[in-house]
């Protein structure tokens, strides 16, 4: 086993037929009598399968156990995750911007394909062994024609956009990831989310509370000014102050001007 969360467990395997080692995620038994769970278990991988691009998780297959559980088949990562490499030390401002960049072009494909990941954080951001960013658990995401208020809270509250919490703010949509995108930065730039209320209810209030997040240089003064301004701008409560797409803002990422101190 190489990670576990709220409803699966993740395991290295050999797949006999190529020899190669995958990565592959269990549904807990304790779900199996979930229809809805079970359901969008499923629908995990029916998302990976439409999805085909560089940077998210390939999958290899969708299968069930002689005893009923159920499991997907993915690429396995040798680099990590984003948030083991956050936690063993400070991250330097352009594998930030770059990472950042190649998690925001995953996701313009994924907003292409009418996909909202809807749970985008450095933990779902894997790493590959050429340190390029693979975006993965897609366990919370919707399809763009369907997706409308939050009327069941889902996701990580420190990550989440305010309108996951409440239709005040509007329908959730691509803009939600882009406020996904911002949450990671800020945690690359400072080691910390923009959200760090203690316990669930707290950090929910503070989500969707009129209150801006704290700007990631008032924590860390040397952030290029043009890097804290794009990452704040993902950052607006309202939804239709963000930049306006991933595409946008994974260029915005790679302009030259981007790590300048002036």
């Amino acid at each position: 086993m190489i990670g576990a969360g709220a409803v699966g467990k993740v395991y290295v395997a050999t797949c006999r037929k190529t020899s190669k080692n995958v990565a592959v995620k269990f549904l807990r038994k304790s779900f199996l009598r979930r229809p809805s769970v079970v359901a969008r278990f499923i629908d995990e991988a029916a998302v990976l399968a439409r999805l085909k691009h560089p940077g998210i998780i390939r999958l290899h297959g969708l299968g069930r156990t002689p005893q009923g559980g159920l499991f997907i088949v993915m690429d396995l990562m040798s680099g990590g995750d984003l948030a083991r490499r956050i936690a063993a030390s400070s991250v330097a401002f352009a594998d930030a911007a770059r990472w950042t960049a190649e998690a925001a072009d995953a996701v313009q494909h994924a907003h292409e394909q009418g996909v909202i990941h809807c749970d985008l954080k450095p933990s779902n951001l894997l790493l590959d062994a050429d340190e390029h960013v693979i975006v993965t658990d897609f366990g919370l995401a919707r399809d763009e024609s369907t997706a409308t208020e939050a009327t069941v809270i889902a996701g990580t509250p420190a990550f989440m956009a305010p309108e996951q919490v409440t239709d005040f703010y509007g329908q959730m949509g691509p803009h939600t990831d882009l406020y996904g995108l911002g949450a990671v930065l800020h945690t690359l730039l400072t080691g910390r989310p923009p959200i760090t209320e203690v316990g669930t209810v707290e950090t929910l209030a503070a989500v969707v509370s009129g209150k801006p997040v704290t700007s990631p240089d008032r924590l860390r003064p040397d952030i290029p000014p043009m890097l804290t301004r794009v990452c704040m701008r993902c950052l607006q409560k309202q939804p239709e102050a963000r930049i306006n797409h991933a595409g946008a803002l994974a260029r915005a990422l790679r302009d030259p001007m981007i790590l300048a101190h002036q």
